[in-house]
């Protein structure tokens, strides 16, 4: 990172100047011809936690006894890529690490997972963090960052500790990535009731049981389906199945009604007569592959056959084979492959979703956040964008999915200004000449013979400009008619062809609507940001700096 502190000259002469590199002093100047320039240098080292340190252990451990069973498996001409369950027992049951925790008592590896899942912070702490909070002294990272240098550094670093401190260490850090892969925030009890009340709308609650609006919304939860409280995650295709709203508010036009899961299934338990949501994901070509080579392990037991020691040494000891043919890439990559997978391959389906309360709470889950909207109680895939003041909000809410009881339209008039674009300076309703329906049809269903011809809509439009679009504005500062009953965001407003302006969007963002309504009528354009002058900013009736276009054409200027 550079800054610059102060420059000596505003410009230096034309002679100075030039493209080779710059000389620096050894105050940390630098000299460009005439001109001095202060420049300083901060290198900031970006921590390592103690998870990754303790995960460069347990994979030292587990290969240390992979490789030679790897190596007797290629002897046979046997690639173990995949391992099966008898296998992958006995190679875990081996790793030293694992053996190391195990000696500590059932007590202490209860207390530190408490204390694991007590601090926020765990997955993120240095080895010495985690040493001080553990009551061990001595105990850091060998670099400067509080990581390690490899992976054998990893092992005598927290071998430093001593065999109880170290089993001790990996049995919090073990604790900690678990809890770092699941993390999940309590937003309070005002939040809760709001996406609570906002469930009972959106799933039917309030009109099927006539809730009244100042009953506590906690209370009806239970009535409200499972998959729209909770969220569902298939653990083996690592994915949440909710509909949700993962577009950060860019189409904010397009009003978000879905609900539901996608790509489940739902089974019955014939003993409680409870329903439970399955993954309905096809199997992929990897789940394929995997279950093919868990098979060929288990059909050819290569454990049982003889050693083959000819082989074995060239491999590992005399390093005749290996760069040439890439024998130690595909040891690396099929030890990371075994070490990582489950004791034996599931299919998506053939367990239960994983349910977690969401209600109230905003959960991060494989590295993506998710929550309920505030006001529509949509699933929202959270972005910093989602906000509106200091609630959660989708910015896609569908006003009419949540206000049914609102009062229909009873005339025509009334389903075409609810339907169509209106502009919002002239009035202007802007819709499609239909067939005149002589009774009531499926496109008119409030149409009857007594309207008049004064609750029909102009259907005339402007000839010059059939062919231009209407635009849709953003107006989180109108509160005219319908929005005054929404939140700022979800604000909008038509404009025609004929009263459009491209500086209207950008407007509308900061300046009240009577301001740029009364800009578009005096033919003016406001300068953004800008104030008279004479005025302080605390003056209520701050009027915007007006620039008049003049209609005077320019005068070229003869050669």
């Amino acid at each position: 990172m550079f800054g610059v502190f102060g420059v000596s000259q505003a410009k230096a002469p034309r002679r100075y100047r030039s493209h080779r590199t710059d000389p620096i002093t050894p105050h940390g100047f630098v000299i460009v011809g005439a001109v001095c320039v202060c420049v300083f240098v901060s290198q900031i080292h970006q921590k390592i936690p103690s998870v990754s340190i303790a995960a460069d252990v347990w994979s030292v451990a587990f290969r240390t006894n992979f490789i030679p069973f790897w190596v007797h498996s290629s002897a046979h001409r046997l690639r173990a890529t995949r391992l099966d369950p008898s296998q992958y027992r006995s190679i875990h049951d081996m790793n030293s690490a694992t053996n190391l925790t195990l000696l500590l008592t059932d007590d202490e590896r209860m207390n530190l997972q408490r204390i694991a899942l007590g601090t926020p912070s765990a997955g993120i702490m240095t080895l010495e963090e985690v040493s001080a909070l553990l009551g061990i002294d001595g105990v850091r990272g060998s670099s400067c960052n509080g990581g390690s240098k490899g992976s054998m550094d990893a092992v005598m670093s927290i071998g430093h500790a001593g065999g109880k401190n170290a089993a001790r260490i990996l049995s919090f850090c073990r604790s900690a990535a678990l809890s770092d892969n699941l993390v999940i925030y309590d937003m309070g009890e005002r939040t809760a009731r709001m996406q609570a009340r906002a469930l009972l709308k959106r799933t039917l609650v309030v009109e099927t049981y006539d809730v009244d609006e100042g009953c506590d919304p906690m209370e009806y939860l239970h009535l409200v389906p499972d998959h729209a409280k909770n969220m569902c995650a298939c653990i083996e295709c690592k994915r949440v199945t909710n509909t949700a709203a993962c577009d950060a508010g860019q189409k904010w036009s397009q009003s978000f009604n879905e609900i539901g899961t996608n790509s489940s299934m739902m089974s019955l338990d014939c003993t409680t007569k409870k329903t439970h949501l399955h993954c309905a994901k096809r199997s992929s070509a990897s789940f394929r592959t995997a279950m093919q080579l868990e098979k060929e392990m288990k059909r050819r037991a290569v454990e049982c056959d003889t050693i083959d020691s000819g082989i074995v040494n060239s491999l590992l000891v005399d390093n005749t084979m290996g760069s040439d043919t890439g024998v130690a890439a595909k040891v690396r990559r099929d030890a990371k492959i075994t070490m990582e997978q489950r004791t034996s391959s599931v299919a998506c389906g053939s367990e239960r979703m994983l349910l977690i309360p969401i209600v109230g709470k905003v959960v991060r889950i494989w590295n993506e956040w998710y929550a309920l909207c505030s006001y529509c109680g949509c699933f929202v895939r959270f972005h910093p964008n989602n906000r509106m003041g200091s609630e959660i909000c989708c910015m896609r809410c569908d006003y009419r999915m949540l206000n049914r009881k609102e009062k229909r339209p009873t005339s025509a008039n009334d389903v075409a200004s609810a339907s169509t674009p209106k502009c919002r300076y002239c009035g202007k309703v802007h819709r499609a000449p239909p067939r005149a329906p002589a009774r009531q049809t499926l496109a008119f269903p409030f149409f009857n013979s007594t309207t008049t011809d004064r609750d029909r809509v102009c259907l005339q439009e402007d000839p010059q400009r059939a062919g231009a679009k209407w635009k849709l504005v953003r107006a989180p500062l109108d509160t005219s008619k319908e929005n005054a009953k929404l939140p700022p965001p979800l604000r909008t407003v038509f404009f025609c062809p004929q009263h459009f302006r491209s500086w209207i969007p950008i407007c509308l963002k900061t300046m009240p609507m009577r301001v740029v309504l009364s800009h578009i009528a005096f033919g003016a354009k406001p300068c953004y940001g800008a104030s008279p002058e004479g005025e302080g900013e605390s003056s209520n009736c701050t009027r915007p700096h007006v620039e008049v276009k003049s209609n005077k054409k320019k005068k070229r200027k003869r050669p």
